[in-house]
């Protein structure tokens, strides 16, 4: 043959004994200009190879840490979600429109509206106004004329937002105290 070698290679405590022959068909077909190449073709497909190896396996992880982290943002979000349904505060979100999108359980026992009235209508149709003589407790105007009175009226006359049944709920007073609370 032409082309022969042999090697002996010590592995995990046995010993091998690997020898090459080139089969005559190939030593009769050879011929220096081809081998070149031929080397040269197949160390680059051997590099690709690699890389396409590489890329798949970096792939992979990227695949994983992108699912790892989406399983943690949904755990979040159900998290998030058990809070806004248990929460005693009303949880109360709106679009750009002013249309309610979220109204949680505790919205619907203060301020009477159950969430299917409340979600889709408009933030404002919630809370009407009314305008009160804080002197006389005696209610001076409602709605549109209660809305035209802000800001023009002496200090006496406070414009409230009376609930669905008509019970007034001071939220002033309400946030002193969570403030308090959180202190």
């Amino acid at each position: 043959p032409k082309f022969s070698t042999s090697r002996t290679v010590d592995t995990y405590g046995a010993v091998w004994h690997l020898t090459f022959h080139s089969l005559p068909s190939f030593d009769q077909e050879f011929s220096r200009d081809k081998s070149l190449p031929i080397l040269f073709i197949g160390t680059l497909a051997s590099l690709l190879l690699c890389a396409l190896a590489f890329m798949q396996a970096r792939s992979r992880r990227q695949a994983l840490i992108i699912a790892d982290h989406a399983a943690e943002q949904l755990l979040a979000q159900q998290k998030f979600a058990l809070h806004i349904q248990q929460t005693p505060l009303a949880v109360i979100e709106w679009n750009e429109h002013l249309r309610v999108t979220t109204w949680n359980p505790a919205a619907e026992k203060i301020f009477g509206y159950t969430a299917e009235e409340a979600i889709g209508s408009p933030i404002a149709c919630m809370f009407p106004e009314n305008a009160r003589d804080d002197r006389t407790n005696e209610v001076l105007a409602m709605g549109r004329d209660a809305w035209k009175m802000i800001g023009r009226t002496p200090s006496y006359i406070v414009a409230v937002r009376p609930l669905r049944k008509g019970a007034i709920t001071d939220f002033e007073v309400t946030q002193e105290m969570i403030r308090l609370l959180l202190k």
